[in-house]
């Protein structure tokens, strides 16, 4: 429009305000004139030739000049032929994370962007300082909190579709290390991912209750002790969640029973046929071998019948009521009152060794005063005679011991005051001794013997005559 010619006004007669618009109109015609010679010129300068130009190497030195000078901060790309401020480095980095969803690889950034290596871990650097969006170096990859989340998500929904899933499955398919997985994952359970975590796995509630189930129904129908391994095995349980049911179940009541760690667990109902087995034979024969209870699974047979039956006998091999010793004091007035003798292993229904009788020999009092008065004296581990029997058979077996003692005598005399070659002979010649300095001990030791073997003889002989009789 303003190249336009302007219309001529029509000269109109003068009136009282013709001096006022001739003004106006003669203003405006000299700025259309001054603007018109403006367009002319700005047209004449762009059609001109230009006369000063800056060819490219140019460009390249003056660049260099002004960052040598401190007036301009540029970094070249890898190519050389673009310039970027640090600045623009830093949009474009934040740019390119963005773009791949929050995680990328710093190697991945130079070809990307066409800008050195150590100019980019400059910038990663100063990202990592300001901490914007979570922003994390992992194994030489840049990872946003943004990422996280959205990654906890996705394992979220694969976990409900399959049950489980190992932390090492997990770390092969997102290529991170397992450590890092599983601090994630603990970080996000219970709100991001509704799991449980157990021995590397992760486990839907739905998946944890299915199983629990299983365990609860097959310990349930235990009635004896069972290995705990060979339980897993042949249920194919999945170990770690059994031992984390097996644990929840016991401690909540729900299986009563004695747990052994992870070894083996025993039921309760087992526990109470076992204690009522033991107690009726125990009532019954007043004794129980140790050997019979470790038959039956008790671990600590000693202090497990110290604990049912208090106040019995605890012997090398069994464990005795003290109610049987009336039965060995009985058979002892028995044998004192009618002047014989009384051989106590029968008084017992099971064998003792010799170790034992000494023990319930000094737990009868009716045992223990009549041998310290003399109304009975023990000749052998279990045989006791009475008083009045071993002084009846003294004069017969004086002969026996004296001719006993003399062939100890004999046999010792030529070896004493030399090395034994054996214990054997030691002790012959120890005996020997003892008669030739008066002591005696050879000839007593005879008499032992001797009376032993006839009281024994005569206890033999009741027997067989009380057989006979009968």
């Amino acid at each position: 429009w303003l190249l336009r010619p302007l219309a001529q006004p029509t000269p109109k007669p003068s009136t009282g305000r013709s001096s006022q618009h001739v003004t106006l109109w003669g203003r405006r015609l000299l700025a259309m004139e001054e603007l018109l010679a403006l367009q002319a010129e700005l047209a004449r300068v762009q059609e001109a030739p230009s006369v000063f130009k800056l060819s490219e190497p140019n460009v390249v030195e003056l660049i260099r000049k002004l960052s040598e000078l401190g007036l301009v901060e540029v970094l070249f790309t890898t190519n050389g032929k673009e310039y970027l401020t640090p600045k623009q480095l830093h949009n474009e980095v934040e740019d390119e994370i963005m773009s791949h969803g929050g995680r990328i690889n710093i190697t991945e950034l130079p070809p990307l962007l066409n800008v050195d290596l150590t100019h980019i871990e400059r910038v990663v650097d100063a990202l990592l300082k300001k901490g914007r969006d979570g922003l994390q170096l992992v194994n030489g990859e840049l990872v946003t909190s943004y990422y996280l989340s959205a990654l906890a998500e996705e394992i979220n929904l694969a976990l409900q579709g399959v049950g489980r899933l190992t932390v090492g499955e997990l770390a092969v398919q997102y290529n991170f290390a397992s450590e890092y997985v599983q601090s994630l994952v603990e970080a996000r359970l219970g709100s991001a991912i509704e799991a449980k975590l157990s021995a590397g796995t992760l486990y839907t509630s739905a998946y944890v209750a299915r199983h629990t189930a299983r365990v609860r129904g097959a310990l349930s129908a235990l009635t004896k002790p069972v290995s705990l391994a060979s339980l897993v095995k042949s249920h194919g349980f999945n170990e770690a969640l059994f031992h984390d049911a097996l644990r929840e179940l016991h401690e909540s009541g729900r299986l009563p029973g004695t747990l052994q760690g992870k070894t083996s667990f025993t039921p309760a109902m087992h526990l109470t046929l076992q204690a009522a087995a033991v107690g009726d034979y125990y009532r019954q024969n007043g004794v129980v071998e140790y050997a019979t209870l470790s038959r039956m699974g008790v671990r600590e047979p000693l202090k497990y019948l110290q604990a049912e039956h208090p106040g019995g006998l605890a012997l090398s091999s069994c464990y005795m009521a003290k109610e049987l010793l009336a039965g060995a004091e009985a058979e002892l007035e028995e044998a004192c009152r009618s002047g014989s003798a009384a051989d106590l292993r029968g008084s017992f229904t099971s064998a003792l060794a010799d170790d034992d009788f000494d023990r319930v020999l000094s737990e009868s009092n009716v045992i223990a005063t009549a041998l310290a008065s003399g109304r009975a004296i023990r000749i052998d581990v279990a045989l006791i005679a009475s008083g009045s029997l071993v002084m009846e058979c003294s004069p017969v077996v004086d002969g026996v011991a004296k001719a006993h003692a003399g062939a100890l005598h004999r046999n010792g005399s030529g070896t004493c005051g030399k090395a034994p070659s054996a214990p054997a002979t030691r002790g012959a010649c120890d005996e020997a001794d003892d008669a030739k300095g008066g002591k005696g001990k050879a000839k007593k030791a005879a008499r032992r013997d001797a009376m032993a073997s006839a009281l024994t003889g005569a206890v033999d002989d009741d027997d067989d005559d009380d057989g006979e009789s009968s």
